[in-house]
């Protein structure tokens, strides 16, 4: 049986989303079709409200993963109290991923899109009682959320940082279970339109993935 044992919890506006993309990219990364199935999550997520609490539908996202080393779930689970139990009870290897981000990037990220209830106003934003709020104000809780991570799965199973600039990128896929570092992790979101260099570096990076040696010399000889 196909189980997630990587998960993206967050948080909120920090990049969590393209990370799972970038990673889906690699050849040992599985990316199932969905991100935000909040299985375990403390309430459904609008869009794919038919994964909260249902294992069968969960698991199903699994299926198609071959022999890849690491099987994602990137979902909103950074705030959620019962989430690091409940993920350590369903997979106790599982690995943990945090992003944090400067605060008030957050809180003006979270208003520019929308999320508070009133698009653009920051101040007034804040001054409403609403969902949102509530849920800002949890994520916004960074010393008692990776506590609670820690504490269940251990400094060694929990990977934490606010960037992922080239210097940090080695560690971070030794962290993810020795799976090889590849230039893959550095392409742009693939849905924005790169025109030729983006093509040219699809090339290059499938070349790396059947001559080691020849295609990183031209990936970085290049690029």
């Amino acid at each position: 049986m196909n189980k997630p044992n990587c998960f993206l919890v967050g948080g909120v506006r920090s990049g969590t989303t393209s990370l799972f993309e970038y990673l889906g990219q690699h050849p040992q990364v599985f990316a199932p079709a969905v991100k935000g199935i909040d299985f375990f999550g403390e309430y459904p997520n609008d869009g794919y409200p038919k994964f909260f609490g249902n294992l069968k539908k969960y698991l199903a996202l699994y299926k198609k993963a071959k022999n890849e080393k690491i099987l994602l779930d990137a979902s909103h689970y950074f705030h959620v109290q019962k989430a690091p139990e409940n993920i350590k009870k369903f997979n106790p290897s599982s690995k943990i991923v945090i992003i944090l981000r400067n605060p008030l990037e957050i809180i003006q990220s979270q208003v520019n899109n929308g999320h508070m209830g009133i698009r653009g106003n920051a101040k007034k934003a804040l001054s409403q009682k609403n969902e949102g709020k509530r849920l800002l104000i949890e994520n916004l809780k960074f010393s008692r959320n990776i506590k609670n991570y820690i504490w269940v799965f251990g400094e060694e199973n929990v990977y934490i940082t606010n960037n992922f600039k080239k210097k940090n990128i080695s560690y971070f896929f030794y962290f993810l279970r020795g799976i090889r570092n590849f230039n893959y992790f550095f392409l742009k979101n693939k849905r924005k339109n790169h025109g030729t260099k983006f093509i040219i570096q699809i090339f290059f990076r499938n070349l790396f993935k059947h001559c080691n040696f020849l295609g990183v010399f031209l990936f970085n000889y290049f690029f």
